[in-house]
C-alpha cells in the first residue's frame, strides 16, 4: 500500500513538471500539426501501363502509357516517353484542348485519334494493342 502511494505521487510530480515546461507543450501542438496525413486517394487508382503507340508522318513512334483517373470512370492519364537525351522523360500528352496529366484526365483515346504533344510540336495518331481478354471456355 505504501508502495502504490509512492508511485502514485512520483507519476503526478513527474506529470506536473512536464506541464509546466512551456517547450514541451510547443513540441506536442507542432507534432500534432505535422502527423496530420495530406493528400491520400480515397479511391483506387491504378498504375500506369503500355497500351498502345503514338506516331506521325515523319515515321516516328512513341509508346503510350495509361491509366484511368479513378477504376470506375472515363477519364484518362495518358503520357509518352521520349528517349532523345540519356534517360527517359515523360511527357503529357493533350487531347482536345485537355491536359492528360491533370487530376482531371481527358477523355479516352481510341485508334486513330489524333493527340498533340507540344515538346514535339505536332500532331500524333493513336495505334492501340488489342489487350482484351476473350472468355474462351476449354480452359477451365
Amino acid at each position: 500500500m505504501y508502495s502504490m502511494m509512492l508511485l502514485f505521487i512520483v507519476t503526478v510530480f513527474i506529470c506536473v513538471s512536464i506541464l509546466k515546461e512551456k517547450d514541451n507543450t510547443k513540441y506536442i501542438t507542432k507534432y500534432v500539426k505535422v502527423a496530420v496525413p495530406m493528400n491520400i486517394n480515397s479511391q483506387r487508382v491504378e498504375n500506369y501501363k503500355l497500351i498502345g503507340y503514338l506516331h506521325n508522318n515523319e515515321s516516328k513512334m512513341l509508346p503510350l502509357y495509361g491509366r484511368r483517373v479513378h477504376v470506375n470512370n472515363t477519364r484518362w492519364n495518358y503520357y509518352t516517353k521520349s528517349d532523345n537525351y540519356s534517360y527517359s522523360i515523360h511527357v503529357f500528352l493533350n487531347h482536345k484542348n485537355r491536359d492528360c496529366g491533370s487530376e482531371h484526365g481527358c477523355d479516352e483515346l481510341y485508334n486513330n485519334d489524333q493527340v498533340y504533344i507540344s515538346e514535339f510540336n505536332g500532331n500524333f495518331s493513336v495505334k492501340l494493342y488489342d489487350n482484351h481478354y476473350r472468355y474462351n471456355p476449354q480452359i477451365i
